[in-house]
Formats: C-alpha cells, sequence, structure tokens
C-alpha cells in the first residue's frame, strides 16, 4: 500500500468551514502554494500538491467560480511547470522500476 502526502491547509472543507476564509482568499492560497512549489520543484527536485475538491462545497453556484480561476493558474497560466496527474500515476512515476 502507498499513501501520498495530503495538505489540510488546502483542503476546501477546512479553508472555506473551518477557517472561515472566503472564496477569493481560498483561491489565492492555492495558487501562492502551487508557485512555491514550482520554485522549490526547480531547485530542489519534484513537489506534490494534493487538491481535495468538495463538490458539494465547491461545486455552489456561488462558488464555482473560485474553481474555474484555481483551474485556469494551474491548468492553464502554469502548464509548463505543472504535471497533472491521477495519484495512481504518481505512484507509478515514483516507484523504483
Amino acid at each position: 500500500m502507498t499513501c501520498l502526502p495530503s495538505c489540510l491547509e488546502l483542503d476546501d472543507v477546512f479553508v472555506l468551514t473551518q477557517n472561515l476564509h472566503s472564496e477569493d482568499s481560498f483561491a489565492q492560497q492555492v495558487i501562492d502554494a502551487t508557485d512555491l512549489l514550482i520554485k522549490e520543484g526547480r531547485e530542489q527536485g519534484g513537489r506534490l500538491l494534493a487538491l481535495n475538491l468538495h463538490p458539494w462545497l465547491v461545486g455552489q453556484p456561488h462558488r464555482i467560480r473560485t474553481v474555474r480561476e484555481i483551474l485556469e493558474a494551474l491548468l492553464v497560466e502554469r502548464d509548463d511547470a505543472v504535471w497533472h496527474a491521477a495519484p495512481g500515476s504518481i505512484i507509478e512515476a515514483s516507484s523504483p522500476v
């Protein structure tokens, strides 16, 4: 069995319902974390950002703009620096041959 690290600090439930941050703040936190991990990855090797999104929370009409902003930032603006992968692909890529 393999475990991948989870980032509770950026979990949507934690940020929006427990810390009571705004949707805009949540988006900026994810983008800032991504930028830092990209910088660290270039200097020290690969990094992992597990982004946990719960449809019942961020899929609401008043929050979907935030999800779009995050995905735009990660999938379009930083596409050359970010590998978008499912957990199985990450485990496979990091396993010894």
